[in-house]
């Protein structure tokens, strides 16, 4: 496996088209007789068909602020949310055709009354909409209303989700209570599986601290830390408990990262990782710095505290590199991405901690899902604004291009952009 690199985003630099490097001045005299070269070529011979820009407006569609979208595959979903009764709608990015609307009179879903609409996702098959009191399934191919259940779902693999009711945790040996903001006590939920062909709930827990679904697994398994404080892995399916933290390490209000095989914990002056299925220690190292958290970073370990980050090596626990500067990272296209304050950062070698591409100008961030190529973004002092990608196995910024607006509420998939550029408008572009 290639050495990941780590990202921190940085300060915005000022308003020019983004450089990919500073050449030294020998490249530049290369540079120039290339170019010369070329031109005495076309001259000659004619001139190559000009390229294809990797940018290209595919569509426009309306919005407002209640409106919500979801990118999956060549599939744009646009929930319009006001005036009732809520409309999904699925358009075609590759033709711009409309696909299907779906009204959602559901009467489970209309008693919301007057709470807003939360999400719009799509878990496989299925479009997931919720709003507060209720999650309403749709049948991706049709829009055909599938099924509608009460509470907030998360979608899943394997067929299962989870449904989440916030309470908070009880005193010892008292009943829970509902999740009022002025309760007093740690706030934890209530799980319950879904089956999502059919809405039917398939099991409730108990009120619980945290949990973590764990995707890279065979079948659906949760990561559980209850409320005594007990690590568990549960069954998806059934909810039945699969294996239990045993050799002593109880962190009551700490919650463990995993990297869907390995879970991290750290507590007092040590890191430890578990075997994700059977909860099985795999090695203990002394920490970095006390009572830090570890984080998964591909094949290494994120040691993370006070803004300081160290790296180990996720098989054994051996130190990589570091201390370096930053916060919370997080592993995109094969790179460790190491966020700062507002989305600031730069490429870093977390061997030495060197600074590899300085991402001062890329400061405008572009939401995306988990696992995704991150696309970055710029505005300058006129109405126009710079995109670009960060390439899985390139410690480069490839540009795309540029836009004639100030685009807003940005998102991206590993194919299409969208962002609002007016008050009622939502622009999609391709890239490559």
């Amino acid at each position: 496996m290639s050495t990941p690199v780590t990202i921190e985003l940085g300060p915005q630099g000022q308003d020019r088209q983004p450089d990919r490097s500073r050449l030294p001045v020998g490249r530049y005299a290369r540079l120039a007789a290339g170019a010369l070269a070329l031109l005495l070529a076309a001259a000659a011979g004619g001139s190559a068909p000009p390229a294809r820009s990797p940018l290209v407006e595919v569509a426009t569609r309306p919005t407002s602020p209640f409106h919500l979208h979801a990118l999956a595959g060549d599939v744009l979903y646009s929930v319009r949310t006001d005036p009732a009764p809520a409309v999904v709608t699925a358009y075609d990015l590759v033709d711009g055709a409309e696909l299907w609307t779906t009204p959602l009179t559901g009467a489970m879903f209309e008693r919301s009354g007057g709470v807003v609409m939360e999400s719009v996702r799509v878990a496989g098959d299925q479009v997931l909409v919720g709003r507060g009191l209720s999650t309403v399934a749709l049948d991706t191919a049709g829009g055909r209303i599938l099924w509608t259940t009460a509470g907030w779902v998360n979608g899943r693999d394997h067929g299962t989700g989870y449904g989440i009711e916030e309470v908070v945790l009880p005193d010892e040996g008292g009943p829970p209570v509902d999740g009022e903001e002025d309760s007093i006590g740690d706030r934890g939920v209530i799980l319950r599986g879904i089956d999502l062909d059919t809405g039917a709930e398939l099991w409730r827990s108990t009120p619980i601290r945290s949990y973590q679904p764990l995707d890279r697994t065979t079948g659906p398994r949760l990561l559980v830390v209850n409320v005594a404080g007990v690590i568990e892995v549960w069954d998806g399916h059934t909810g039945a408990v699969r294996a239990r933290l045993v050799d002593g390490v109880r962190p009551r209000a700490k919650v463990p990262m995993t990297d869907g095989e390995l879970v991290y914990i750290g507590a007092d002056t040590t890191l430890t990782a578990y075997d994700v299925d059977t909860l099985n220690r795999r090695w203990r190292v002394p920490a970095p710095a006390r009572d830090g958290v570890g984080v998964p970073c591909g094949a290494q370990v994120c040691f993370v505290k006070d803004g300081r980050t160290w790296f180990l090596d996720a098989a054994t626990g051996a130190a990589v590199g570091g201390p370096v500067s930053g916060g919370l990272p997080a592993v995109h296209a094969g790179h460790v991405v190491l966020y700062g304050n507002g989305g600031q950062g730069r490429v870093v070698d977390p061997h030495t901690g060197r600074i590899l591409v300085d991402l001062t100008e890329w400061s405008m961030p572009v939401g995306s899902e988990f696992g995704t190529r991150p696309v970055l973004a710029r505005a300058t002092d006129e109405p126009r604004s710079w995109f670009a990608v960060l390439d899985p196995g390139v410690a480069a910024v490839r540009v795309l291009g540029s836009v004639p607006y100030r685009p807003a509420d940005c998102w991206a998939s590993d194919t299409y952009i969208t962002c609002q550029t007016g008050q009622e408008e939502l622009r999609v572009w391709r890239y490559r």
